[in-house]
C-alpha cells in the first residue's frame, strides 16, 4: 500500500467525502480554479492574495461557494470590463479570448460569469449598448452611414440589418417617428 493513500471500503450508498487544502503561491492558481469549476468539483476559497488557500471536498456539486472578497474581486473586475468594453460604445468589436486573458480567466469561465452577474451573454449586453447608442444619434439628427461608422459597422447594409431586428424598424423610419 502507498503511504498516504487508504483504500475506501464503503457502500455504494454511502458518501464518500474527502477534505483538501491548498495552499499555491503562484499565478496558476487560476488553472486549477478552472478545473474545479468546470468539473463542477466544490471548493471554498478561504485567502485570495500571493498565496491563495483553497478548501474543498470531492463530492461532486453543482454550485461552487466562494469567499465574499473572492465574490467582491469579481464583482470589481466584471464591472470594468462593462464599463470598459461596453458603457464607453467602443466601435470596436471586443475579442472574448482577448477579454478573459486580460482579467486572468479562461473565456467559459468569463462567459459564465458574466451571464450569471449581469443576466445576459457579453455579445448580448455589447449589442444592446451599442443599438442604444445608434438610436441616441439618429435622435440627434446623425446620418444613418455616419451612425453605421460611428458604431463600428464597415458596412451600413449590416448596420441597417441589425438595427431592424433589435428595433423593429430601419434606421431611416426610426428617424422619422422621431
Amino acid at each position: 500500500m502507498n503511504k498516504g493513500i487508504l483504500p475506501i471500503q464503503q457502500s455504494a450508498a454511502a458518501e464518500v467525502q474527502a477534505e483538501i487544502c491548498i495552499k499555491i503561491a503562484s499565478p496558476q492558481y487560476k488553472v486549477l480554479i478552472d478545473f474545479l469549476i468546470n468539473q463542477k468539483i466544490g471548493f471554498r476559497v478561504n485567502a485570495y492574495s500571493a498565496e491563495l488557500e483553497i478548501t474543498g471536498n470531492t463530492q461532486m456539486v453543482l454550485s461552487t461557494a466562494v469567499s465574499d472578497e473572492t465574490s467582491e474581486n469579481t464583482k470589481l473586475l466584471l464591472e470594468r470590463v462593462y464599463l470598459k468594453y461596453i458603457s464607453r460604445n467602443n466601435s470596436q468589436s471586443p475579442n472574448i479570448e482577448e477579454l478573459a486573458k486580460e482579467i486572468g480567466w479562461t473565456p467559459y469561465l468569463f462567459k459564465s460569469r458574466f451571464k450569471a452577474y449581469y443576466g445576459k451573454s457579453f455579445y448580448q449586453a455589447y449589442l444592446e449598448q451599442k443599438m442604444e447608442y445608434a438610436a441616441e444619434l439618429l435622435d440627434e439628427g446623425w446620418k444613418a452611414v455616419e451612425v453605421s461608422e460611428k458604431v463600428g459597422y464597415s458596412k451600413p447594409i449590416k448596420f441597417n440589418k441589425m438595427f431592424q431586428k433589435f428595433f423593429g424598424t430601419t434606421p431611416k423610419k426610426y428617424q422619422m417617428k422621431q
